[in-house]
């Protein structure tokens, strides 16, 4: 029957370390259990340092197993490694269920990833729009220089010229002054600012009178040529002003400007040119009697506010 002390003997002789697990243990238990006892309390301390520790083979084979085959895996090219799993979804219902989820997440995955780029870029663009079009309804062009160019086409450019030339070069003036409108009315938008709508329809107010007022063969070319040109003010004037800016121009310096634009419907009337232009004055004038009726309502209030005064002191 072993003994701690008969090992001790043993090893201090020479002996070697004692590994021999007797059949029955001291108290009686049987071999394996004891045996199992005795290599847990006394086999670690009396093992040499030169031999490895003792690891189950469950835990040493598993990791690098797994380490190994991924390596496998990874030297493999795509095409073979796609194939072999298709094999095994084929094989194993398991492994074809989880290809499918995986895929399925992978594409929601990518939807979600080409969404959020294309709304990144949308919002990104919306904000370049807002910020242009507040800048825009910031700033203020003056077209006037347009207005003295046209005067210019009209009456000192060709002054010189004579004969059938003075034809010719009304073509010319004719299509300087009708592509200055065509500037005036690109740069004029629904969201420019109030200053810029006012210059661009003053300033042709002022082309207009100029054309009307133009003499010789360029002038009177230019007149007949001149058709649609009225279009242009009224499309700034109706479509791109809304009403209360519309009521800031009739009633400018006591309702001057709208003054000055009647003289210019007159002139072209006389001319049989710009016939857009009366509609857009019937348009104007209808705002300014709104706001004369306005007035005469006030002063009707204050009257009667009067009288009701007069006829309580009468009664006093």
């Amino acid at each position: 029957m072993d003994h701690p002390a008969k090992r001790q003997r043993i090893e201090q002789e020479g002996g070697g370390p004692y590994y021999i697990a007797p059949v029955v243990g001291p108290d009686g238990q049987p071999q394996h259990q004891y045996q199992q006892q005795y290599m847990q309390q006394y086999v670690p301390q009396y093992m040499p340092q030169c031999m490895p520790q003792y690891i189950p083979p469950s835990m040493a084979t598993a990791p690098s197993a797994e380490a190994s085959l991924r390596e496998q895996i990874d030297s493999l090219p795509t095409s073979t490694v796609k194939d072999l799993l298709l094999q095994a979804a084929m094989r194993d219902h398991a492994v074809a269920t989880r290809v499918s989820a995986t895929s399925r997440v992978a594409r929601i995955e990518e939807i979600v990833k080409t969404t959020s780029a294309h709304m990144m870029e949308m919002w990104t663009a919306e904000n370049k729009r807002l910020e242009a079009l507040a800048a825009e309804s910031k700033r203020v062009i003056d077209f006037d220089s347009y207005s003295k160019s046209a005067w210019h086409e009209l009456n000192t450019k060709y002054a010189c010229a004579s004969g059938s030339r003075e034809y010719d070069m009304a073509g010319d003036a004719e299509d300087a002054i009708k592509r200055m409108l065509d500037e005036i009315l690109d740069q004029t938008k629904l969201l420019s600012s109030y200053g810029t709508k006012k210059s661009a329809v003053e300033t042709m107010r002022k082309i207009f009178k100029s054309v009307c007022l133009a003499n010789g063969v360029v002038g009177h070319e230019v007149r007949k040529g001149c058709l649609g040109w009225g279009e242009k003010l009224a499309v700034v004037l109706l479509d791109r002003m809304d009403d209360d800016e519309r009521w800031m121009l009739v009633t400018d310096g006591n309702g001057e400007w709208l003054e000055k634009f009647r003289e210019v419907v007159s002139l072209a009337n006389s001319y049989c040119v710009f016939e857009e232009l009366q509609g857009v004055l019937e348009e104007l004038d209808s705002l300014s009697d709104d706001d004369d009726e306005d007035d005469d309502d006030g002063d009707d209030d204050e009257d009667e506010g009067g009288e009701d005064d007069e006829d309580d002191e009468s009664d006093e």
